[in-house]
């Protein structure tokens, strides 16, 4: 039996390159989502919302699922954790279905609703604060929690009375 190598691999590389897969738990094609079990999306806290066509090439199971709920005065969107402006939005765990790739991304806000950038929310005890120096937010009568902000270990979110 005669086997020809370069026909093989020529094959198999077309094979790959027909078939773009979305994969489960990532982005959605041109579309701001989660590719999931459309199951799980619809009987997320009844508001997934499935949307066609932006998982290409999946299962027929497998749907653009769009999750969005308001959350410490802000929308958040679950969103693979890699589709999440960290410049602007801050990443929360436990409010979305899918693995631990797949969280609510939050605009940061300040307490009145406004966008900013400083603003952080610790999830832990359900408060949002802004991103202060340690020193400062002590000086504010504020308690400071570490992991919610950008820059120094300095630096860190400010939730006062």
């Amino acid at each position: 039996m005669y086997f020809n190598s370069k026909l093989l691999i020529a094959f198999l590389i077309a094979l790959i390159a027909s078939s773009t897969f979305a994969f489960v738990n990532g982005p959605c094609t041109g579309h701001r989502g989660v590719c999931m079990n459309k199951y799980e999306c619809n009987r997320f806290m009844n508001s997934g919302i499935t949307v066609e066509g932006k998982c290409p090439s999946d299962p027929e199971t497998i749907k653009c699922c769009v999750i969005k709920l308001n959350l410490y005065l802000s929308e958040g969107i679950c969103l693979p954790v890699t589709e999440c402006d960290f410049s602007v939005n801050q990443p929360l765990n436990g409010y979305c279905p899918g693995d631990s790739s797949v969280k609510l991304c939050v605009r940061r806000v300040d307490r009145t609703g406004r966008q900013d950038r400083n603003g952080c929310i610790v999830q832990s005890i359900g408060r949002m604060g802004m991103c202060r120096s340690v020193s400062d937010c002590r000086q504010m009568g504020g308690t400071s929690y570490a992991g919610f902000c950008s820059g120094s270990n300095d630096i860190q979110c400010c939730v006062t009375n």
